[in-house]
């Protein structure tokens, strides 16, 4: 028996320790960078060399081809292929993008950094709760409540498990980028590692349990949650169409954008200088239904609300449009992709004292919620027992 629970013992702290790979500034074609070590020891391993630095160090770090240009303040290191940074006290690290100038983030964990054809790949090497963290931080805002920020960190982990690997020929996991999470390095904001530590071990899962979620969210659906089908052309049965009162009258349930007639038409491809009205009137005629439009006709031109949203850079796909003398207004519902978890939804009902299990089962009703920790389940259509 004590051999049984040493080995338990020994598997929960291999899988504490594991760690993450997340790419960083993926789409900012970095060429050079500052690094601050805060407080405390710092290994740093370049190519074959090892150095070890204390408080305060900076180190500028520019990408020459395959190379990396490496000085410590304001001595030159030299020229290598690949430095790693390790803070053996587990202190932060600043990071601050020189080109292109971005905003100063801080990190904890460790960093891989090289340089391909003049660009610097930067991976930081965390656990799952700094990165989750990380997440809120970029993904959740502050100020919100409870379950809400329970909600999330349940549903960004669920997020993080089903797409980990997704980069893997690149050498690491996921990115700080949308399509991964947007992920915003440290933070000490205590309700989101509240959050994150009280789910601890908790996902959404397939009903049958075969495999994670795929568990999506967006700012706010405009009062009914979108169809995967109808935004990417394939399907996620655990987000189906929703009506949601929660959010309509959140920050982002309506919106306004005006285009000119010229570049209106110029844009969707109409030739004419005069938009075909009775094919106009049609649409505003379906939009006032209630129901989220797929498609637009103007005329003998078809265009999806999904093209429509991305070539006009409006908040949603769910939209009216009227035809002024000079001009086309969009009036529009939510902001996003509509699909999930509404987040202005989800706050509504965590104000209204809703627990972040009802939140979750209201948005995805086809899931079981899992703890992998304990193996229980949470939910999974008013069934809870065991695994």
């Amino acid at each position: 028996m004590r051999y049984i629970i040493y080995v338990f013992i020994l598997l929960c702290n291999l899988i504490q320790a594991q760690q993450l790979r997340i790419g960083l500034f993926r789409a900012s074609e970095l060429k050079k960078l500052s690094l601050l070590n805060s407080a405390g020891e710092l290994s740093l391993q370049a190519d074959f060399l090892s150095f070890t630095f204390f408080n305060n160090q900076d180190f500028s770090i520019s990408a020459v081809g395959n190379d990396l240009i490496l000085d410590a303040g304001i001595q030159r290191l030299g020229k290598f292929k690949k430095l790693k940074f390790d803070p053996l006290n587990k202190q932060v690290i600043k990071i601050d993008c020189i080109n292109p100038d971005l905003k100063e983030l801080t990190y904890t964990g460790a960093f891989e950094i090289t340089s391909v054809k003049g660009e610097i790949k930067l991976i930081n090497i965390t656990d799952e709760s700094n990165y989750l963290c990380g997440v809120l931080k970029g993904e959740a805002g502050m100020n919100k409540p409870k379950s809400f920020y329970d909600a999330m960190a349940v549903v960004s982990r669920t997020y993080m498990k089903f797409y980990e690997g997704r980069h893997a020929k690149d050498g690491f996991s996921i990115c700080d980028q949308t399509h991964c999470q947007v992920y915003k390095g440290y933070s000490h904001y205590q309700p989101w590692l509240d959050a994150v530590m009280a789910t601890d071990g908790i996902v959404l899962k397939n009903p049958d349990l075969n495999g994670y979620a795929e568990a999506v969210f967006h700012s706010n659906c405009g009062g009914m949650t979108a169809s995967a089908k109808a935004v990417w052309k394939n399907d996620i049965s655990v987000c189906e169409i929703t009506l949601d009162s929660f959010c309509l009258n959140g920050k982002h349930a309506t919106w306004e954008k005006k285009i000119s007639n010229n570049q209106f038409n110029s844009t969707i491809g109409i030739t004419n200088n005069v938009i075909d009205r009775d094919s106009l009137c049609q649409f505003i005629q379906f939009c006032h239904t209630g129901e989220r439009p797929n498609e637009f006709a103007f005329g003998n031109l078809v265009v999806s609300a999904v093209k429509m949203r991305s070539l006009f850079s409006l908040r949603s796909a769910w939209f009216d449009i009227e035809c002024l003398n000079d001009s086309v207004l969009f009036t529009g519902k939510g902001y996003g992709h509509g699909v999930g978890m509404c987040q202005e939804g989800a706050i509504e009902m965590a104000l209204q004292n809703k627990d972040f299990i009802t939140i979750l089962k209201y948005y995805f009703k086809k899931v079981a919620i899992v703890n992998e920790k304990f193996n229980t389940i949470l939910y999974r259509r008013n069934v809870t027992a065991d695994l």
